[in-house]
């Protein structure tokens, strides 16, 4: 593609991005016979193989919250793809779990949060040794709980957090020990009324250069410890968990019997 140099072509809009495109308005075609979900997990899967992470039989639950996530970390090939999940299995099962029902929820069936800027949030953290994709991704679970424990998730089905300010800090800050310890200080501010927007604070950026930088406060990490098991409680008395081979996971079974993911689109 020359771009803007040779007045043909685009900058972004190259063979991987065309492709992309020409996916999502094919599966677009096919709103007279699939239901709205079905198309969109239809064209993720699609963008998973088009990569070479196939699926030989109907995903798991776990496979499109992972299928998703790539998409999010905008993967362009198996090398991008094997980093992501690199990445992903360097979680816990609490972390895994907590991401999965993120990813998979829909604002329908379920409440959603609909991160703007969560990919700028995966990219910057890809490129800043100092974050990673595994410190983003757990940051994202440590959000989502807080979102949770102040109960943003009964505002409305699908409620708006704003990422941006998080986006910026994940590729500016330079001291791991500052990044572990920034959601100490984070606050979160009610923008109308169904938006949240996630503000990183002066304490935050005002060590966003240091190059070495305290780690969690103890304040912070038993606040961490405690928010976990507070979800996870509640998990296990709302039944949310199923056991399968010896692991949890998230019970959305309506996720597999309402979207059936046939990419002929029959």
């Amino acid at each position: 593609s020359g771009g803007p140099m040779a007045r043909h072509g685009s900058r972004f809009l190259n063979n991987g991005n065309g492709l992309m495109m020409v996916c999502c308005l094919e599966l677009l075609g096919c709103l007279d016979r699939l239901s709205p979900q079905a198309v969109y997990w239809n064209y993720i899967l699609a963008q998973m193989q088009r990569v070479g992470w196939s699926q030989h039989q109907e995903p798991t639950l776990q496979e499109l919250a992972i299928a998703r996530l790539l998409c999010l970390c905008r993967s362009q090939s198996r090398k991008d793809c094997e980093k992501v999940l690199a990445a992903w299995d360097a979680l816990d099962m609490s972390a895994q779990n907590t991401l999965q029902e993120m990813l998979l929820a829909d604002g329908l069936q379920e409440p959603a949060f609909y991160f703007t800027f969560l990919p700028q949030c995966f990219v910057n953290s890809m490129k800043n040794k100092a974050v990673g994709l595994t410190g983003c991704l757990k940051k994202l679970v440590i959000i989502t709980h807080k979102l949770r424990l102040r109960g943003y998730h009964e505002i409305s089905k699908v409620v708006l957090v704003d990422l941006s300010d998080f986006a910026a800090f994940v590729g500016a800050v330079k001291s791991s020990g500052v990044y572990r310890s920034c959601m100490e200080h984070a606050k979160f501010e009610r923008r109308g009324g169904k938006s949240v927007r996630l503000t990183m604070s002066h304490s935050n950026w005002s060590h966003v250069r240091d190059l070495a930088g305290a780690d969690m406060s103890d304040n912070e990490m038993l606040r961490h410890v405690v928010e976990v098991q507070t979800n996870l409680d509640s998990d296990l008395r709302e039944g949310r968990f199923e056991t399968t081979g010896g692991h949890l996971s998230y019970v959305r079974r309506s996720v597999l019997d309402n979207w059936r993911l046939q990419l002929n689109g029959t």
